[in-house]
């Protein structure tokens, strides 16, 4: 038996339909394009029929996640994957609603799930008064917020915090950090009357900063929690009468804010000054050696002159 080895051309107009959709393929896929979740809907990251494109991001595309509606359910987005988790870690995330991530492998239990979010910047603005909730360990070089933060379960790997919030209501962090976090700014961005603050950074488990810029905003340090900090630069508004303690300092019982270099930015005057070694609290605390304004609840605030370097080679740096 003969085969003809002579081929029926292709149409030329079905040759320009292949053409246009490997161009559009293409051009979806290119560095920089932005895949969007399916709003109000509850799945798998791994489900083509959940991202408005028809398919699962890959890195190097950026993902957002819908528009604000504080009227909308939480959506909730399982990343099970074996353990894989998501990694892209040439992406950016947007969130502009209200989300849980989670492990179905898990069961609901954060500190079971085995997979986690890796991506290179996530800008993580909910929505209605909710945070979003991440029940997964979360790499990123740098999380930021200007609208109620995030809620972190598990373990962090994050390099740069910048929680400058119209709403700072909502930040949390309940886990331990996988290497101390490079440098955390909180500056509530709602103008000058301190009764417009409506929330915290709250930190719920023992840490380390490298630096730490208080500018506006409080910190919340929980019960017997132990954060180490090398430079703490603080702005004081204390002595302005318009804004007194806008920004204070939460230390709780048996808590201890341990700090190498602790500075103190007096907004009225206009003057630096580094503190002297021992230890602060607030003002009606007798177990300390200097008592000031800025700080509430029964822990300690403890300046030391010892050398600090962390782990992964941060030193005391420098104003």
């Amino acid at each position: 038996m003969k085969f003809n080895k002579q081929s029926k051309p292709i149409p030329q107009l079905l040759k320009t339909f292949i053409f246009c959709v490997c161009l559009s393929t293409l051009s979806l896929l290119q560095a920089g394009d932005t895949t969007n979740w399916v709003s109000d809907n509850n799945g798998s990251w791994f489900d083509d029929n959940n991202w408005v494109e028809g398919f699962v991001p890959s890195d190097g595309i950026d993902v957002a996640f819908g528009i604000v509606n504080p009227n909308n359910n939480r959506d909730q987005v399982d990343i099970d994957n074996a353990g894989n988790g998501v990694i892209l870690p040439n992406s950016e995330i947007r969130f502009e609603r209200k989300i849980t991530f989670s492990d179905a492998s898990a069961n609901g239990d954060p500190l079971l799930a085995d997979d986690g979010l890796a991506f290179q910047n996530m800008r993580i603005n909910g929505a209605g008064g909710a945070a979003v909730v991440f029940n997964v360990p979360v790499t990123a070089d740098t999380v930021s917020s200007n609208r109620h933060g995030g809620i972190f379960n598990r373990e962090i790997n994050i390099k740069n915090i910048l929680a400058v919030s119209q709403h700072q209501d909502r930040w949390q962090i309940n886990a331990s950090a996988i290497a101390p976090i490079s440098y955390l700014l909180i500056d509530e961005s709602r103008g000058p009357d301190g009764d417009t603050l409506d929330g915290a950074f709250r930190v719920n488990s023992d840490l380390e900063f490298n630096r730490l810029e208080h500018v506006w905003g409080r910190m919340r340090i929980a019960e017997s929690i132990f954060v180490e900090v090398a430079t703490y630069l603080y702005t004081d508004h204390t002595k302005q009468l318009e804004n007194n303690n806008i920004n204070p300092i939460f230390i709780n019982a048996s808590a201890i804010l341990r700090v190498a270099d602790f500075i103190i930015y007096d907004k009225e005057n206009d003057v630096i000054t580094r503190q002297e070694k021992g230890s602060y609290g607030s003002l009606d605390n007798e177990d300390v050696d200097f008592q000031v304004d800025f700080i509430i609840g029964e822990g300690q605030l403890i300046v030391h002159d010892d050398d600090v370097l962390f782990a992964d080679g941060f030193d005391t740096p420098q104003i």
